[in-house]
């Protein structure tokens, strides 16, 4: 094994254990809150548009007019009146 492909395996080695602990610590809930995710997001937010990826906003609901329909009581002779 000559001395190159040992420094490429100490390398290699070394970006693996970094990912598998940023990994584990992805899913904790101090990721959630911490101020590396909160930058990350802005950053991806801010070059995402260079890259075509763009976050659109979802188109806005119909406006639904709902009046309160007819009176039960005035179409129904026998429906119980209540006195007030």
């Amino acid at each position: 094994m000559n001395v190159a492909a040992a420094v490429f395996a100490g390398v290699f080695l070394v970006l693996l254990g970094a990912f598998v602990a940023f990994y584990l610590y992805s899913r904790t809930p101090a990721w959630r809150t911490s101020e590396t995710r909160m930058a990350t997001m802005r950053l991806l937010v801010i070059i995402g548009p260079m890259f075509g990826a763009r976050f659109d906003n979802p188109p806005p609901d119909r406006p639904a007019v709902m009046g309160e329909g007819p009176d039960p009581v005035a179409e129904d002779p026998q429906a119980p009146r209540i006195s007030s």
